[in-house]
């Protein structure tokens, strides 16, 4: 049933990915090819959602008329986002484990910068090195401890993970700054709710 928004756009999501992999490259696949072809698969609460609004009529045969490629890597890309989060959810870890055994996972040092940054209550930091050539954070009311740098070699390639998953921006031109997003927030909130449960 599809109770909320988040279900229905992972519902759809996921079933609009596995009507592309049916088809070929060269099969553009219009709208009514996509109600036909949930029809077949006993979908019928799908299609009465999708049928009965018209917002989201027009918002499937946007998306269908997209070139294949192009719409299979973004779907590709945004079930790549949605299965990092559950992979690093206390809540839906081993379900998503089991799924995807080799689906990479935040590190512990990852985990820890999100909750620092978290608490700090920043939002945003930049990263230099410094004199000593180690890697300082730049715009934080708190110090970073070396227990949550603990692979500081990996920050990287951690803060790299972080954007990915949705949970931090990338420094850009106009802002060169990681900066915390809502996801990121509520992500955070989450390891910290667990962290708590299990004391």
């Amino acid at each position: 049933m599809l109770t909320t928004g988040t279900a229905a756009l992972a519902t759809i999501t996921s079933l609009l990915a596995a009507f592309k992999a049916d088809r070929s490259a060269t099969q553009q696949g219009e709208f009514n090819d996509f109600i036909t072809w949930l029809t077949e698969k006993n979908h019928n609460q799908v299609v009465e959602f999708l049928t009965q609004n018209q917002t989201t009529t027009i918002s499937i045969k946007t998306i269908l008329n997209q070139n294949h490629e192009q719409l299979v890597e973004r779907l590709k890309s945004l079930e790549d986002a949605m299965f990092s989060i559950a992979i690093n959810s206390p809540t839906f870890q081993t379900l998503a484990k089991a799924i995807n055994p080799e689906a990479p996972e935040l590190s512990i040092q990852a985990k820890n910068i999100l909750k620092f940054i978290f608490k700090d209550g920043t939002g945003a930091f930049s990263i230099k090195k410094g004199i000593d050539e180690k890697l300082q954070f730049i715009g934080l009311n708190t110090r970073p401890s070396n227990e949550m740098l603990s692979e500081p070699r990996f920050l990287q390639e951690d803060l790299e993970s972080l954007v990915n998953c949705g949970f931090f921006l990338f420094p850009t031109n106009n802002n060169p700054q990681y900066s915390i997003t809502r996801q990121g927030i509520k992500f955070a909130q989450s390891l910290i709710e667990a962290e708590s449960s299990e004391i």
